[in-house]
């Protein structure tokens, strides 16, 4: 019921600025659990919920910028340029090279988060979410009930990777889509130069190549077996990189 639900907002200090994608985190969702189901769904259930979500919103924030680009973005930009003093044009590449490039860039994103996407909803929550719900028809008492909600939420809180532990493997997943929000308004502006295009390769590459490793060690080490979707996804767009 809709009257249950709360949406809160905190101010955005100015370290958050400098990462977009951080800006989500002042949204927090909260949810007035009626007696007797709060006691299966606690305050404290609520807030992995909300950690949840967040990645999840973080992450199709990023793929709706890359999906709503357009490449009549580029034509008030190329004739801009086209029409820009000859000692400057000597100094930079073709700007139909820097549009190439910039295409490149963005089909590479996008395959990144979208096998990440696909990771999230699909392998996690879906089949984690249909496992969840079978073993609660066959709950027999409130007890066996709670014990299934909290091995689920811990289930999908470990394979979303927002343990503690594996913390560097999110910071460098928010890296790259931190990347993905500032290469968007960078197309949409037509404010790139060269360098710009050669930092955001080099981000993207980088990161990239650190998650491939990891999570390849990972499932190798069969530790974590359901990372191996993402990590053969990943693989392959980095073989094309």
């Amino acid at each position: 019921m809709l009257y249950r639900l709360s949406i809160f907002l905190e101010p955005i200090d100015a370290a958050r600025k400098k990462h977009p994608v951080n800006n989500l985190e002042v949204l927090t969702l909260g949810y007035k659990v009626p007696w007797p189901v709060d006691i299966v769904i606690s305050s404290e259930c609520q807030k992995i919920y909300n950690q949840v979500f967040l990645l999840l919103l973080q992450i199709k924030w990023a793929k709706y910028s890359l999906d709503t680009l357009r490449f009549s973005d580029f034509t008030d930009v190329a004739k801009k340029l086209e029409g820009a003093p000859a000692e400057d044009v000597q100094l930079s590449e073709p700007v139909n090279q820097q549009i190439h490039r910039m295409c490149l860039l963005r089909v590479k994103l996008m395959h990144f988060v979208n096998s990440l996407h696909n990771y999230i909803t699909t392998r996690i929550l879906h089949s984690t979410g249909l496992e969840f719900q079978h073993q609660v028809q066959e709950a027999k008492d409130l007890d066996q009930l709670i014990k299934i909600h909290y091995r689920y939420l811990a289930t999908i809180h470990d394979r979303c990777l927002l343990r503690e532990k594996v913390s560097f493997v999110k910071e460098a997943i928010m890296k790259v889509l931190n990347l993905i929000l500032i290469f968007s308004d960078r197309w949409q502006a037509g404010a790139w130069k060269i360098e710009s295009i050669d930092k955001m390769e080099s981000d993207f590459k980088n990161c990239h190549m650190f998650l491939v490793t990891i999570l390849n060690k990972a499932v190798c080490r069969g530790s974590f077996p359901h990372l191996e979707s993402l990590a053969l996804s990943l693989m392959a767009g980095f073989e094309q990189c």
